[in-house]
């Protein structure tokens, strides 16, 4: 029942005193059932109410006449709590309530009740704000109640809000009571619920055998700690035999948890529900635990979120506690399950993930499941004492990282289930008793020989994926290895293992094959990495039924039937790479061949070195001073190696400024910036990002004749960024710098004849060009510790071509635009480097003899502008040049 302003008097406790003077009032006053004792004892309660809230009256009066105005109701007063039902259209500010206030009060000087025959349903309390609704407590050191919201015995207090329900905690840090440290303080079979778009806590809850505390928001419910608070009276929920359900899109609970508790040996159960009641129609999706969550007692934490369950601190189920969690992201520093009955299940949805950052102790007769659901992940170790027991359930597409030695009751996979035993440098190992499910994959990183080990049963085809390595055959660990052990009983053990990739893997710069072979070692059934020159066949006794170790078997093979183990696993075989064969280039060999080999570089230094006529224009004929730009674009094939394959894009900006002087001579700089992308044909996704800035010098002098030298210096920086994707999917990156220095020489000479007209001409040009290039050393190391050392590399190239075109004149003379067709020959003398990855050198491959020919125009657009345009191929055994575009424009000063 709501009654709003001066009506709702008959509902306050002043209404005592009126109750007697005014029978009329009676039936709907909030103390009706104290009427049934007027007649007995109407002084008496008179008196009561007189003598222990003198001047209380004219307070809730005046609070009810300031909501009539405003819509708004304040009161603040250390007499008492609002212990009656309030509404209002804008917002309640109170000190504090309490539900049943006035019912359990007693007199001190005789203990009884001050107000005695008054019933439950009169003194619950529904308050209902418009806007807001908040509380602010009084400490009790200032005569206050410390607490915001008390709910007697049996009482139901309900709060309401259009906005937010705030309930503060005093401002008294350093001198706090109990109470003070209490948001809702819940007493024997008592209820409470609370409803807004957002409900903000900055103290503790205290519900001690009570019925239901209920919050609901639209927005978010928040247990915030106020900064004043000192270290040491951060206040805790504690249910003790209470239900408490959180409904929110997120939940913030800045404080410790305890559900449920034994006390002198009895259990106390109590449950926390978030995000499981569809009745209230918000969708719980964000829930967040900074501190511990201690659950104890036959006690229950059922959570479930759409997005995220954080724990930051630890989540302990001590004493056949249970928790149900199902959120798509699940993060939690610590779980803990006691010796006695705890369980934990977590659900997670697809395409989540859950971490565990400590290892997860199972107690003895306490359990542990995880689901993952597809394309989902797990990070965490798993330690199950005896007694206990854990499963974790993956589905298509799940991925698990163990960090550490686990040990589990199940393994339930299912076709591309992935399981990482440890990370790089950190094996680790998995044992279960029971292996069940089909088509897992067993990934073992670089330098981390993880193994499974299982004791009662096993089935199913699984596989073992070997992590790529920049390190050496020999140093990998691979080789000998036992990855698996397998003690079932016989015909329990029917699991079979070979390698994925057909156990193709990447070692250093090369890449081996290598197999998962069955054999008997006592009364168990090992699997062993065992290479093909390495694995030495044996027969098993039967001669009908030979097996060839080459390949892994379809079916399982009785383990009396199976071979001895061909090593001893403590005193392994020594290792050396002659021992196997290399059956090709790795992808980061191969990318470092295509982009670390002189090639690389030589490329972009001879496609920077434009002629005369791409620089500064038909400068033999009226040229002047002028500044320019210039663009390249290049895509070319190498081969730089063997079994090495790359196609080179490059893009090119030139700016630059030359001078002509009297005496032949033309001097000019440029600045040059280059980004390009080299890709290995035959390996996708394998590339490297090329950068460069560079600095060219030149002289060129100019005949009366049509004679030219052209002389050419540059300097340039490199930077090579490069990703190699290896056979197990993982990318290895590396990055490294070096400089080059280049030297160039062209001598030509421009032939005139067949005038056609006055205004145009034939013209031929030969020319004869020598330049020398030289790039420094580098040494550099892949993320996957392949280690590479560039040495120095010199290229000296020679060009010998002829130019054929036909210049355009204006009616003045002048010349106006030329075309032509241009051809020759290129050669380089030098051109190779060795490459050392690992322990193993390689030579490149020199870039050879060439055949470039090419199309190229240039026009005068206006008096003091011309542009510049040549499209070129070039065609060798190891370089072919697609194309070669370049545009420019020059501006005459």
């Amino acid at each position: 029942m709501k009654i709003k302003n001066c009506f709702y008097f008959r509902r306050a406790a002043a209404a005592i005193a009126l109750f007697f003077a005014i029978p009329m009032l009676t039936a709907a006053g909030q103390f009706d059932a104290l009427h049934q004792g007027i007649a007995q004892n109407t002084d008496t309660l008179i008196g009561n109410w007189q003598q222990f809230f003198p001047g209380l009256e004219g307070q809730i009066n005046a609070a009810f006449e300031e909501g009539r105005k405003t819509g708004n109701f304040i009161f603040h007063s250390n007499a008492a709590p609002v212990a009656w039902n309030v509404s209002e259209n804008g917002t309640i500010a109170v000190n504090s309530i309490n539900a049943g206030y006035f019912r359990s009060l007693r007199n001190p000087a005789n203990h009884q009740f001050l107000f005695p025959g008054l019933s439950v349903e009169s003194q619950n309390v529904n308050i209902s704000a418009g806007r807001d609704l908040i509380v602010t407590p009084v400490p009790v050191a200032e005569k206050g109640f410390g607490y915001a919201l008390s709910v007697g015995p049996d009482q139901t207090a309900n709060l309401g809000a259009g906005d937010r329900i705030i309930l503060m905690t005093p401002r008294n840090p350093d001198n706090s009571s109990y109470y003070d440290d209490l948001s809702v303080a819940l007493s024997e079979n008592a209820s409470a619920t609370m409803q807004a778009r957002q409900v903000i806590l900055f103290g503790g809850i205290s519900a001690t055998y009570s019925r239901l505390l209920k919050m609901s928001a639209s927005s978010g419910i928040y247990f915030l700690s106020p900064n004043e608070r000192s270290a040491g009276t951060i206040s805790t929920i504690q249910l003790l035999s209470c239900e408490m359900d959180l409904d929110a899109p997120d939940i913030l609970i800045d404080r410790k948890v305890q559900i449920g508790q034994i006390i002198l040996g009895t259990d106390h159960p109590s449950s926390l529900n978030i995000g499981r009641d569809p009745q209230s129609g918000v969708l719980t999706k964000n829930v967040f635990f900074t501190k511990e969550v201690d659950v104890e007692a036959n006690s229950s934490l059922n959570l479930t979120s759409a997005q995220t369950a954080v724990f930051q601190g630890h989540l302990n189920l001590i004493r056949d506690a249970q928790a149900d969690i199902r959120s798509r992201q699940i993060e939690i520093e610590k779980l803990f399950l006691g010796n006695l009955g705890s369980h934990a299940r977590f659900r997670v949805d697809s395409d989540g993930h859950m971490v565990v950052h400590e290892p997860v102790s199972v107690g003895s007769t306490s359990g542990l499941t995880i689901d993952l659901g597809e394309h989902s992940t797990l990070s965490a170790a798993v330690d199950t004492h005896e007694g206990g027991g854990s499963r974790v359930t993956m589905h298509r597409d799940s991925y698990w990282f163990v960090p550490e030695d686990s040990n589990l009751s199940l393994v339930n996979v299912e076709p591309s289930s992935y399981i990482q035993l440890g990370q790089q440098g950190h094996p680790s190992q998995m044992e279960t008793e029971t292996l069940k499910g089909n088509g897992a994959v067993f990934y073992l990183t670089a330098g981390s020989t993880g193994s499974l080990n299982i004791s009662k049963s096993s089935e199913g085809k699984h596989a073992f994926l070997l992590g790529s390595s920049g390190v050496s055959l020999a140093n990998t660990g691979y080789l000998y290895h036992i990855a698996v052990n397998d003690d079932s009983p016989n015909s329990l053990d029917k699991a079979t293992f070979s390698l994925a990739n057909d156990g193709i893997i990447d070692a250093g710069p090369y890449m081996y094959k290598l197999g998962l072979y069955p054999f008997k070692k006592g009364d168990s059934r090992v699997w062993a990495i065992l290479g093909t020159q390495s694995l030495k066949p044996v027969l098993p006794d039967n001669p009908e039924t030979p097996t060839d170790p080459s390949e892994p078997p379809d079916e399982v093979i009785p383990k009396p039937d199976l071979p001895e183990l061909p090593f001893d696993p403590t005193n392994p075989p020594e290792l050396d790479d002659s021992a196997e064969k290399p059956i090709g280039l790795s992808p980061a060999a191969k990318l470092t061949l295509a982009s670390a080999a002189s090639g690389n570089q030589i490329i972009q230094f001879l496609g920077s070195l434009d002629d005369l006529r791409s620089r500064v224009g038909e400068v033999r004929e009226g040229a002047e001073d002028g500044s320019y730009i210039l663009y390249r674009y290049d895509k070319s094939r190498f081969e730089s190696h063997y079994s090495a394959n790359s196609t080179f894009k490059y893009s090119a900006f030139t700016i630059g400024a030359d001078r002509k002087f009297s005496s032949g001579w033309v001097l000019g700089a440029n600045l040059l910036l280059t980004r390009g992308n080299i890709h290995v044909d035959d390996a996708p996704g394998n590339h490297s990002r090329v950068e460069s800035v560079g600095a060219k010098f030149y002289a060129a002098w100019l005949g009366d004749k049509g004679q030219y030298i052209d002389s050419v210096l540059s300097v340039n920086r490199y930077h090579n960024k490069l990703s190699a994707k290896n056979i197990d999917e993982s990318i290895s990156t590396a990055d490294y710098h070096n400089y080059g220095l280049g030297l160039s020489v062209e001598i030509g000479h421009r032939l005139e004849f067949t005038q056609t007209s006055k205004l145009g001409s034939w013209f031929i040009d030969p020319q004869v060009q020598l330049s020398y290039f030289r790039a420094n050393g580098a040494s550099f190391h892949f993320s996957n510790d392949m280690k590479v050392r560039v040495k120095s590399t010199d290229s000296l190239n020679g060009r010998l071509g002829i130019d054929l075109g036909k210049n355009f004149r204006s009616k003045e003379g002048k010349l106006s635009g030329q075309v032509y067709l241009r051809g020759g020959v290129r050669h380089d003398f030098l051109g190779r480097t060795s490459i050392q990855m690992n322990e193993f050198s390689f030579k490149d491959r020199s870039i050879g003899t060439r055949v470039y020919y090419g199309i190229g125009a240039e026009s005068l657009l206006k008096d003091r502008l011309k542009a510049f345009a040549q499209i070129n191929r070039e065609s060798g055994r190891h370089l072919k040049t697609d194309f070669q575009i370049k545009v420019g424009l020059k501006y005459l000063f």
